[in-house]
């Protein structure tokens, strides 16, 4: 017998919505530069203020990848949590990025 385990996969609905972020990590190391930092989904776009000022991209799910291509390909890891929350992990600009989000 060939056993088959469920592959985790995101779904665009999980996503809908606004996300607040409530504890970021730059390097490992807890930074407080990204209080106030959000991201909202639609079902096609993501609208953040991550980059300093608010901005909305297109995004497609890959698996249990976030991964927006405009301006510049940003492929974010997620985790999701018993607690209602997701974490991100991605690498911005060759510097690694942990994120924990809410739902608002």
């Amino acid at each position: 017998m060939i056993s088959c385990k469920k592959e985790a996969k995101l779904t665009y609905s999980e996503l809908k919505g606004k996300w607040n972020m409530t504890e970021a990590f730059r390097n490992d190391k807890k930074t407080q530069t990204l209080s106030g930092a959000y991201y909202e989904f639609s079902d096609t776009s993501i609208t953040t203020n991550i980059f300093g000022e608010i901005g909305t991209t297109p995004f497609t799910i890959e698996k249990m990848d976030i991964v927006q291509r405009i301006p510049t390909e940003v492929r974010y890891h997620v985790t999701k949590n018993q607690d209602q929350t997701l974490s991100l992990v991605t690498i911005i600009d060759n510097v690694s990025f942990r994120f924990t989000l809410k739902k608002e």
